[in-house]
């Protein structure tokens, strides 16, 4: 019962995220591990409030990856631009 309540949760998320084939990924990290796939759906939040894909190596969220990767080039250029002034 319990089983089948999880998936319902699951599948509402991943509706009312707007991404219905989020559910096609494996549920668990482990499932995601032993099926081959670099990423899984298991329709909890993460920490900063999103219902994303997560990847399996390190589980963050593919969300919070992204929004990481956009700071990095504004820090690259800041520490360059630091650099050369010294």
């Amino acid at each position: 019962m319990a089983e089948h309540h999880k998936e319902g949760q699951r599948k509402r998320r991943a509706n009312l995220a707007g991404h219905p084939e989020w559910m096609e990924y494996p549920r668990t990290r482990p499932r995601a591990l032993k099926a081959g796939a670099d990423y899984f759906f298991s329709g909890r939040m993460c920490k900063n409030r999103h219902y994303n894909l997560r990847k399996v190596l390190g589980s963050r969220c593919v969300e919070c990856e992204s929004e990481a990767q956009d700071i990095s080039p504004t820090l690259a250029s800041f520490m360059r631009d630091w650099l050369s002034e010294v």
